[in-house]
């Protein structure tokens, strides 16, 4: 594991990352490294100041909302909405049911 070097935003003391093994990381921490990737290029004033460095964030910022709209939906089951409207329709039968006996 690299050294890690807190860095004071001149990225004078930072230490390069030289292998990051992808296959490795699951969406959750993809997700969270890109996040914070994203917070740290938004409070950096040095980067912010060139064109491209702002062209850089606005991509990366929009990425994360779609990975993160898609991250949001891979963790729905596909059968929340089947079970939600079967759990209607037996409620509505067990409410009739339960009428028509009262009824006797």
């Amino acid at each position: 594991m690299p050294e890690t070097t807190l860095s004071t935003h001149d990225f004078t003391n930072v230490v390069e990352i030289v292998l990051t093994d992808l296959s490795r990381l699951n969406n959750g921490a993809h997700f969270q490294f890109i996040k914070n990737v994203s917070d740290r290029l938004a409070t950096d004033t040095k980067i912010k100041e060139n064109a491209v460095g702002q062209a850089v964030i606005k991509a990366l910022t929009e990425a994360l909302a779609t990975e993160d709209k898609y991250l949001v939906l891979s963790q729905k089951s596909l059968l929340t909405d089947e079970i939600a409207n079967a759990d209607k329709e037996r409620d509505t039968l067990f409410n009739g049911y339960r009428t028509a006996v009262k009824g006797f």
